[in-house]
This record gives structure tokens, C-alpha cells and sequence, in this order.
């Protein structure tokens, strides 16, 4: 099923877009309990991929995974590895990725792209974009932009790092009372 954005002009607000409600509510689903992302894979308007933080091996089961980044896979890497063990062709995807800081309950819209350690993952597979949110609009991200904007994010304290570079303070309650699909 292809799925088009819900807006195109920066007068609207992103979290009436339906690639940022779906990043949310898969985000929803992890237990991180500082920071939780969800993320797709898209790929000619169509959603290939799923995906959201979360350790790759638990103490009850084990979670097995093409893509293992290390102890825990990143929202984007999840997404990957739905797609790809679907069977589908990631090259030339595009991958949104959205979230909220578990304490605060605080929406994160940023500029920049912050995690390094999945750039290696964007790179092998060839993924085009990737996609930030902005109160207003989806940040366009190219797999070089990510390389120069993650130095800033992995210098000491990553999760204060974020917490600086959020834009605005827009609580995840916005979303609460809203439908999650279209």
C-alpha cells in the first residue's frame, strides 16, 4: 500500500503526518527508559520496514536479527532488518525516524541526525534520505549530512547532548488524543 505525506507546506504541523504518527507509535513500543524511536523504511511512497529501539537478546528469549548493531538495534536498523527479511530492496529507501524522551515526555524535533552508530547500516545498504523531524516539516537528511551532524553526538553524555539540540517543547499528550492512523 503506498502512503503519501499529509502535508507539504511548513504552515502545517508534523504530527498530523502519517509517516510521524507512525514513527511515534512504533516508538511507543520500546522500553527504553531514557529516549524511544520509531522509524520506517520508505521506499516510492510505500512503507517496507518497521521498527523501534530495543535490546536484540533478553534474558527470557532471544530476538534473532540479520542486523545486529551490538546489544541493543536502533529504531533505524530495526526497520532495515523488517524490510530486508521481508525481501524486499532497501536501496534508494528513505527512512524516517521519530521519538520522545521517556522522562519528560518531551517530543524530540531536531535539525540534525544524532547517531553515528547507524550510519554504517545507511551506507551498506544504500539508503538515500534519512528523515528528522521539525515541529513543522520533515528534515532531509542526505547519508553525508548524518556523517558531519553525528560528530556533535558522541563526545560524552549522548543523552544530554539530544536533550540540548531539541527544538521546542512539545509534549507527546499532543498526540494522545489524536488517531495514530489515518
Amino acid at each position: 500500500m503506498r502512503y503519501l505525506k499529509t502535508f507539504e507546506d511548513n504552515s502545517a504541523s508534523i504530527i498530523n503526518d502519517f509517516f510521524y504518527k507512525k514513527c511515534i507509535s512504533n516508538a511507543k513500543q520500546s522500553k527504553s527508559k531514557s529516549e524511544r524511536y520509531g522509524a520506517i523504511v520508505v521506499k516510492n511512497g510505500e512503507i517496507l520496514g518497521e521498527g523501534f529501539n530495543r535490546a536484540i537478546v533478553h534474558p527470557k528469549f532471544k530476538l534473532d536479527r540479520f542486523l545486529k548493531q551490538g546489544y541493543a538495534n536502533h529504531a533505524e536498523v530495526e526497520a532495515l532488518n523488517d524490510a530486508i527479511t521481508k525481501g524486499y530492496d532497501v536501496s534508494d529507501s528513505d527512512i524516517y525516524v521519530a521519538g520522545y524522551f521517556t522522562k519528560t515526555k518531551t517530543l524530540f524535533f531536531k535539525q540534525q541526525f544524532t547517531c553515528k552508530l547507524c550510519i554504517p547500516y545507511f551506507k551498506k545498504f544504500n539508503i538515500k534520505n534519512i528523515y528528522v523531524p521539525l515541529p513543522d516539516k520533515w528534515n532531509k537528511r542526505t547519508v553525508q549530512n548524518c556523517v558531519e551532524d553525528s560528530v556533535l553526538f558522541h563526545r560524552g553524555n549522548m543523552h544530554n547532548d539530544r536533550l540540548n539540540v531539541s527544538v521546542g517543547d512539545y509534549k507527546l499528550s499532543l498526540l494522545e488524543n489524536k488517531k495514530l492512523y489515518d
